[in-house]
C-alpha cells in the first residue's frame, strides 16, 4: 500500500515537534505540510488529498474540524495534546483518535497504525483502483483517453483544447476548463493559469513566468502560482 499523506496543524510554538519528528521516521507516513493558521491548512485541503491530519488541540475549535472534515471527508482527524484540555473541549464528532501527553514514539506508532488499518479496509479506499482515463465529447463522439497521454489542456471562450503525446493536432471538446479540471487527479494535474491545466509528469523545466513541455510554453499565473508551488513541494 502506498504511503499515507499526513498534514499537521501545529500552535506557533511547535507543541507537536516531538511527533512531528517520529513522525518523518514512520515507513508508512509522508509528512506532506505544516501549519501554524488553522486557516492556511483549510486552504491546503481545498487542493490536495490528506489521509491523515493531526491537530493541536490547543488551537483548534469546533468549526475549525467541521470545516476541514467537510473539505477532507475521508481524511481522519487526530487531536494531540493535554488530556485535560482534550476533554475539557469535548471534541467527539468528527474525531479519529486522540494522543495525549507525554508524546512517546510508541503512541504516535499505535495511532498510525489504526489509522492505517482503518484507511487499509475502508471502503472508500481506492488506492488499487486509481483513475487512469477519463471520457471526453468530441465531434459528436465519447473518446476515451489514457491520463497518462495528456500533455497539457487550453481552455478557450467556448471549448478546451487537450494536446496529447504523439497527437499533432489538440482534442477539441465544448467542455469548458474548470469542469474538464474537476475529472483529473489533483495530485498529477494543477491548474497553473485561468487559461491551462499541465500533467506534473510531462513538465520538463519551470521557470518564474512559464512551463516548458516539449516545445510548448505554458504561462504560469500569478494567482495559480503558489498552488503550483505547493504541489511541486509534493512531488519533491
Amino acid at each position: 500500500m502506498p504511503k499515507l499523506n499526513c498534514l499537521i496543524i501545529d500552535s506557533p510554538d511547535s507543541h507537536l515537534q516531538v511527533l512531528e519528528n517520529y513522525l518523518v521516521t514512520s515507513p508508512v507516513v509522508v509528512l506532506n505540510k505544516k501549519f501554524s493558521l488553522v486557516k492556511d491548512a483549510e486552504e491546503y485541503c481545498k487542493r490536495c488529498t490528506v489521509d491523515i491530519i493531526i491537530c493541536d488541540i490547543d488551537i483548534m475549535e469546533k468549526e475549525a474540524i467541521e470545516v476541514i472534515k467537510y473539505l477532507q471527508p475521508s481524511s481522519l482527524i487526530i487531536c494531540a495534546g493535554n488530556r485535560e484540555v482534550i476533554e475539557k473541549k469535548g471534541f467527539e464528532e468528527n474525531i479519529f483518535g486522540y494522543i495525549y501527553k507525554p508524546f512517546s514514539y510508541e503512541k504516535i506508532l499505535s495511532m498510525i497504525s489504526k489509522a492505517n488499518t482503518y484507511i487499509s479496509y475502508s471502503p472508500n479506499n481506492t488506492s488499487t483502483t486509481k483513475k487512469t482515463y477519463v471520457f471526453i465529447k468530441s465531434e459528436y463522439k465519447t473518446i476515451r483517453v489514457d491520463l497518462e497521454n495528456i500533455l497539457y489542456c487550453e481552455g478557450l471562450k467556448d471549448y478546451t483544447q487537450i494536446y496529447l503525446k504523439g497527437k499533432s493536432k489538440p482534442l477539441v471538446t465544448l467542455q469548458n476548463l474548470k469542469s474538464l479540471f474537476e475529472k483529473l487527479p489533483e495530485k498529477d494535474f494543477v491548474r497553473v493559469h485561468r487559461s491551462f491545466i499541465v500533467s506534473m509528469d510531462k513538465i520538463d523545466t519551470i521557470s518564474r513566468s512559464e512551463i516548458a513541455i516539449g516545445s510548448s510554453e505554458i504561462p504560469i499565473g500569478d494567482a495559480y502560482r503558489e498552488g503550483l508551488y505547493e504541489l511541486i513541494d509534493d512531488h519533491s
